[in-house]
């Protein structure tokens, strides 16, 4: 995908919307391999670009990623915001996926702080928002986010429903 990158840096016939398209799926393969250094670099220069020739959905997609890597590094504040950020474009955008996406990562950050109703809220809106999309992968991680409120509240077997839950919904 660098190398993608490059040849595309070099072409005469430069498309911005290619580009943008391009940093996006190189900084998400650096956010699975946790360089999150790399994929910060290049999830900012997609927004960067995305903004320059307005293409929200991708502005959308890559500062939701720059949300999880700030929640993977326990920087709350800032992965909030950015989670916030996307979330408004893609509620603009009616983008059910990334929708889903982002309230669940929001979950889990009101999680880690000890906002339980909040994490509650956000992972019961993912989940509903998961369905829609037919994403197993997306409603699995609603559940467990839901299911580690219910630990923290106590509540067993509810934690262990929807634990059930995502094992059958995958």
């Amino acid at each position: 995908a660098e190398r993608a990158l490059a040849i595309l840096a070099s072409s005469e016939d430069t498309n911005p919307a290619m580009r943008a398209r391009l940093l996006l799926i190189i900084g998400s393969a650096h956010l699975w391999l946790t360089d999150h250094a790399t994929a910060t670099v290049r999830f900012e220069e997609c927004i960067a670009l995305a903004q320059t020739i307005h293409h929200r959905v991708l502005e959308s997609k890559a500062l939701a990623r720059l949300g999880r890597i700030g929640l993977e590094q326990g920087r709350f504040e800032q992965a909030e915001k950015n989670l916030q950020d996307s979330l408004a474009i893609a509620q603009q955008l009616n983008d059910i996926e990334v929708i889903a996406y982002t309230l669940a990562h929001l979950g889990y950050i009101c999680h880690y702080q000890g906002r339980y109703a909040d994490a509650q809220k956000y992972g019961e809106e993912s989940y509903e928002f998961a369905k829609k999309t037919g994403d197993a992968i997306a409603q699995a991680f609603s559940l467990n986010m839901l299911a580690m409120v219910s630990v923290n509240n106590n509540e067993y077997e509810q934690a262990h429903a929807y634990h059930l839950q995502a094992i059958k919904v995958c």
